[in-house]
Formats: C-alpha cells, structure tokens, sequence
C-alpha cells in the first residue's frame, strides 16, 4: 500500500464506506497535493462510474470534495424541497426566509452538467440538503481548498474550469479534476444570469452579521485575476452546491 489515503465502496451498491488514512512507518503522512481516484461520486453519495474524485490531502487532514454539483429535490430526512418556478416563487421564498431550488432558466436539461441552483434557506435548512456522510464546506474549508488551488495552479483557474460550455471566457482543462461548469446563478429577484460565463458555490457559513445580515458565504473564482475567492452573497440568491465529505 501507498502512504496517504484510499477509498472503500460497497461492492453491492456502490455506496462510499469510509476513508481510510494509510500510515507509513506507524506515522501518518503530512503531505499536500492533489491526487486524483479513478472514481466518480455522485449526489446520493453512489459510485456511479469510473473516474475522478478529487481529493485533497492536507497536513493532518483531508478534503474529499464531490466533482458534481448537488441535484437533490428531496432533504435527508425525505421531505421535499420546493422548487420555484417563477421569479415571484423564488423572491417570496427569499423574503420569507423558506428553501427553494430552480434549474437554471428552468430547464431541466441543465440538471446533467450543473446540478441546480440553491437559495442558501435550503443549504441551512435543519432538515439538511447534503447527502449522509457530507456536508456543505464551511468559509474556512473553502478558503482552504482555494488557497491549495492557488499554490498547486497559480494564476490557472482553467485548472479546475471544465473542458466544454465557457462561452464568455476561454475554456479550462481541468487538470485538477474539480470539473467547474459554468453554471450562472439566480438573482433575489428571480432573474437568471451569467451561464456559460460564472460559477459560485455556497458556504454553510453566515457572515460576520450573523443572524442580523441577508448574507452568507460562497466561493468561485475570477476569470480575469485568475484568483479564488470567498465572498459575501444575498442568501435569497441561488447558487450552486458542492459537498465535502465529513
């Protein structure tokens, strides 16, 4: 066996087991790099092909982080979350503080490359959106994962962008297997922006306004300054979701 980590999977159903961290010499590897498993996790926390799923090795821990974006309709513990349609749906939903989902310009055929779109209601939502054994990242865990891409790719977001569907900007070679599509986002208003030309991910993270403020954490990145980012967002607005697993 190799130093660093491995992955387990039911054989019967697919299903992630457990992360196994390997010791070398009775002494757990403190190293930091990229490795890419030949696996590719899905939304429900299944095996659904070969191919990657990215994972992050860091000193004393690791970040194992879904190459998809999250396309849940339903809360862990079964119950339904609403999806809304129009841009009245989606800004009541905001000012009333309730979890919605929407597919970019609902069209579903959008669901297969982007996953859907979140008001960040949903992503705190005590039912919780996130598959068992996953959570959202918090601010810290993403400001992690960024500072990591920063130092593995520096000035190359294209390393983490997808191949296909950049129309605003060049396309990337995903050379570090997170597999970016360019996703847009949904306004507080309802209106629909910036596919094929931006991405962002919600944080489980408010911020420094707590309770008291409308906004709340996100990452993504910039296609100019070739820089990561976590900044603040309107938690009536829908973004993407990835998750980390615990």
């Amino acid at each position: 066996s190799k130093k660093g980590y491995y992955l387990t999977f039911n054989s019967s159903n697919g299903i992630l087991q457990k992360i196994k961290k390997i010791s070398k010499n009775g002494i757990n590897s403190k190293i930091v790099l990229l490795k890419e498993h030949m696996f590719l996790i899905d939304n429900s926390n299944k095996l659904l092909k070969f191919n990657r799923c990215l994972v992050h090795f860091g000193v004393d821990d690791d970040q194992v982080v879904m190459t998809t974006n999250l396309k849940l309709t339903k809360f862990k513990n079964g119950e339904d979350i609403p999806q809304a349609k129009s841009a009245e749906e989606w800004e009541r939903a905001g000012e009333n503080k309730k979890p919605a989902w929407a597919y970019y310009n609902n069209d579903p055929s959008t669901a297969e490359q982007c996953g859907l779109l979140y008001n960040w209601f949903a992503v705190n939502d005590p039912r919780g959106l996130a598959p068992e054994g996953w959570h959202i990242p918090s601010e810290d865990e993403w400001k992690k994962l960024g500072d990591f891409f920063s130092q593995k790719y520096p000035r190359n977001v294209n390393s983490i962008k997808s191949k296909t569907e950049w129309t605003r900007y060049e396309n990337g070679d995903n050379t570090s297997g997170f597999n970016a599509f360019p996703c847009g986002y949904r306004s507080k208003t309802g209106s629909f922006n910036q596919f094929g030309g931006a991405t962002a991910w919600w944080s489980a993270s408010k911020d420094g306004g707590g309770d008291r403020s409308h906004n709340s954490m996100f990452f993504s990145f910039s296609n100019v300054y070739h820089e990561y980012n976590v900044a603040q967002n309107n938690r009536a607005s829908g973004l993407s979701v990835r998750c980390m697993k615990d």
